[in-house]
Protein backbone atom coordinates (compact mmCIF):
# COMPACT_ATOMS: atom_id res chain seq x y z
CA UNK A 1 0.00 0.00 0.00
CA UNK A 2 2.90 2.19 0.65
CA UNK A 3 4.59 1.75 -2.88
CA UNK A 4 1.05 2.72 -4.36
CA UNK A 5 0.93 5.67 -2.21
CA UNK A 6 4.11 6.62 -3.05
CA UNK A 7 3.42 6.04 -7.08
CA UNK A 8 0.41 8.03 -6.61
CA UNK A 9 1.93 11.08 -5.06
CA UNK A 10 4.79 10.89 -7.44
CA UNK A 11 2.67 10.57 -10.66
CA UNK A 12 -0.43 11.82 -10.01
CA UNK A 13 0.67 15.46 -11.30
CA UNK A 14 2.11 14.13 -14.55
CA UNK A 15 -0.99 12.14 -15.03
CA UNK A 16 -3.11 15.24 -14.52
CA UNK A 17 -1.38 17.78 -16.62
CA UNK A 18 -1.20 15.23 -19.52
CA UNK A 19 -5.10 14.73 -20.06
CA UNK A 20 -5.69 18.57 -19.02
CA UNK A 21 -3.40 18.95 -22.01
CA UNK A 22 -4.71 16.68 -24.26
CA UNK A 23 -8.43 17.29 -23.45
CA UNK A 24 -8.24 20.99 -22.18
CA UNK A 25 -10.94 20.63 -19.75
CA UNK A 26 -9.88 21.25 -15.83
CA UNK A 27 -12.87 18.15 -14.38
CA UNK A 28 -12.09 15.83 -17.37
CA UNK A 29 -8.54 15.72 -16.65
CA UNK A 30 -9.68 15.50 -12.64
CA UNK A 31 -11.79 12.36 -12.99
CA UNK A 32 -9.35 10.85 -15.71
CA UNK A 33 -6.53 11.48 -13.32
CA UNK A 34 -8.75 9.52 -10.87
CA UNK A 35 -10.09 7.02 -12.96
CA UNK A 36 -6.61 6.39 -13.94
CA UNK A 37 -5.30 5.28 -10.37
CA UNK A 38 -8.24 3.22 -8.90
CA UNK A 39 -7.40 1.41 -12.60
CA UNK A 40 -3.88 0.78 -11.41
CA UNK A 41 -5.23 -0.15 -8.18
CA UNK A 42 -7.52 -2.74 -9.27
CA UNK A 43 -5.07 -4.14 -11.63
CA UNK A 44 -2.09 -4.58 -9.71
CA UNK A 45 -2.16 -8.21 -9.35
CA UNK A 46 -1.88 -8.40 -13.32
CA UNK A 47 0.54 -5.56 -14.07
CA UNK A 48 4.39 -7.03 -14.99
CA UNK A 49 6.64 -4.61 -13.31
CA UNK A 50 9.04 -5.57 -15.70
CA UNK A 51 7.32 -3.77 -18.40
CA UNK A 52 7.40 -0.18 -16.91
CA UNK A 53 4.39 1.41 -14.72
CA UNK A 54 4.80 4.63 -16.00
CA UNK A 55 4.47 3.62 -19.64
CA UNK A 56 0.79 1.43 -18.59
CA UNK A 57 -0.01 4.90 -16.72
CA UNK A 58 0.23 7.23 -19.20
CA UNK A 59 -1.05 4.67 -22.04
CA UNK A 60 -4.06 4.41 -19.85
CA UNK A 61 -4.20 7.74 -19.73
CA UNK A 62 -3.79 8.61 -23.44
CA UNK A 63 -6.66 5.90 -23.81
CA UNK A 64 -8.81 7.53 -21.46
CA UNK A 65 -8.36 11.32 -23.55
CA UNK A 66 -8.98 9.56 -26.45
CA UNK A 67 -12.72 7.87 -24.62
CA UNK A 68 -13.58 11.49 -23.48
CA UNK A 69 -12.87 12.77 -27.25
CA UNK A 70 -14.80 9.99 -29.07
CA UNK A 71 -18.03 10.62 -26.91
CA UNK A 72 -17.39 14.51 -27.51
CA UNK A 73 -17.32 14.02 -30.73
CA UNK A 74 -15.71 17.45 -31.93
CA UNK A 75 -16.71 19.52 -34.39
CA UNK A 76 -14.79 20.06 -37.56
CA UNK A 77 -15.74 22.95 -38.54
CA UNK A 78 -13.10 24.30 -36.31
CA UNK A 79 -10.95 24.51 -39.17
CA UNK A 80 -12.59 27.14 -41.26
CA UNK A 81 -13.00 29.25 -38.65
CA UNK A 82 -9.44 29.03 -37.43
CA UNK A 83 -8.11 30.14 -40.44
CA UNK A 84 -9.35 33.74 -40.31
CA UNK A 85 -8.64 33.86 -36.93
CA UNK A 86 -4.56 33.12 -37.99
CA UNK A 87 -3.87 36.33 -40.19
CA UNK A 88 -4.76 38.66 -36.95
CA UNK A 89 -2.19 37.34 -34.89
CA UNK A 90 1.05 39.80 -35.00
CA UNK A 91 3.95 40.18 -32.51
CA UNK A 92 2.13 41.88 -29.68
CA UNK A 93 -0.86 39.43 -29.65
CA UNK A 94 -1.59 38.66 -26.10
CA UNK A 95 -0.72 35.52 -24.70
CA UNK A 96 -4.08 34.09 -24.02
CA UNK A 97 -5.06 34.47 -27.33
CA UNK A 98 -2.36 33.01 -28.51
CA UNK A 99 -3.04 29.86 -26.25
CA UNK A 100 -6.49 29.62 -27.35
CA UNK A 101 -5.08 29.71 -30.84
CA UNK A 102 -2.44 27.00 -30.23
CA UNK A 103 -5.33 25.11 -28.32
CA UNK A 104 -7.77 25.41 -31.17
CA UNK A 105 -4.98 24.37 -33.67
CA UNK A 106 -4.17 21.34 -31.59
CA UNK A 107 -8.16 20.49 -31.78
CA UNK A 108 -8.17 20.05 -35.55
CA UNK A 109 -5.21 17.64 -35.13
CA UNK A 110 -6.76 13.55 -35.68
CA UNK A 111 -6.30 12.16 -31.92
CA UNK A 112 -3.00 10.38 -32.21
CA UNK A 113 -1.25 12.73 -34.29
CA UNK A 114 -2.04 15.19 -31.43
CA UNK A 115 -0.80 12.26 -29.06
CA UNK A 116 2.36 12.44 -30.53
CA UNK A 117 3.02 16.03 -30.73
CA UNK A 118 1.77 16.70 -27.02
CA UNK A 119 4.27 13.91 -25.90
CA UNK A 120 7.04 14.77 -27.77
CA UNK A 121 7.39 18.28 -27.88
CA UNK A 122 5.60 19.59 -24.52
CA UNK A 123 6.30 17.07 -22.50
CA UNK A 124 10.37 16.43 -23.98
CA UNK A 125 9.67 12.06 -24.18
CA UNK A 126 11.65 10.69 -26.72
CA UNK A 127 9.60 9.01 -29.33
CA UNK A 128 10.51 5.30 -28.16
CA UNK A 129 8.88 7.00 -24.71
CA UNK A 130 6.07 7.89 -26.37
CA UNK A 131 5.82 4.94 -28.42
CA UNK A 132 5.15 2.83 -25.21
CA UNK A 133 2.86 5.12 -23.82
CA UNK A 134 0.70 5.31 -27.33
CA UNK A 135 1.34 1.43 -27.89
CA UNK A 136 2.85 1.79 -31.01
CA UNK A 137 6.58 1.87 -32.60
CA UNK A 138 8.73 4.66 -32.38
CA UNK A 139 8.70 5.31 -36.38
CA UNK A 140 5.27 5.04 -36.10
CA UNK A 141 5.33 8.28 -33.45
CA UNK A 142 7.65 10.02 -35.64
CA UNK A 143 5.50 9.95 -38.44
CA UNK A 144 2.62 11.25 -36.32
CA UNK A 145 3.97 14.06 -34.89
CA UNK A 146 5.75 14.75 -38.49
CA UNK A 147 2.03 14.85 -39.94
CA UNK A 148 0.41 16.92 -37.53
CA UNK A 149 3.63 19.60 -37.78
CA UNK A 150 3.04 19.46 -41.23
CA UNK A 151 -1.07 20.15 -40.71
CA UNK A 152 0.26 23.19 -38.25
CA UNK A 153 1.98 24.76 -40.99
CA UNK A 154 -0.64 24.17 -43.37
CA UNK A 155 -2.70 26.04 -41.32
CA UNK A 156 -0.66 28.96 -41.02
CA UNK A 157 0.98 29.33 -44.43
CA UNK A 158 -0.15 32.49 -46.37
CA UNK A 159 -0.25 31.28 -49.44
CA UNK A 160 -3.04 29.18 -48.85
CA UNK A 161 -6.54 29.72 -50.54
CA UNK A 162 -8.48 32.02 -49.10
CA UNK A 163 -5.89 33.79 -47.15
CA UNK A 164 -5.83 37.32 -47.90
CA UNK A 165 -2.72 40.10 -46.26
Amino acid sequence: MDNFNDLYNSQYKSVFRLAFRYLNDFENAADISQDVFIRFYKNLGRLRVNRGVKSWIRRVTINRCYDILRAKKRDRKLEQELIPGCMQMSDDTPAPQVAHLLQQTLEILAPRERTALVLTCQFGYSSKEAGKAMGCRSATVRVLAFKARDKIKALFRPDQEGWSQ
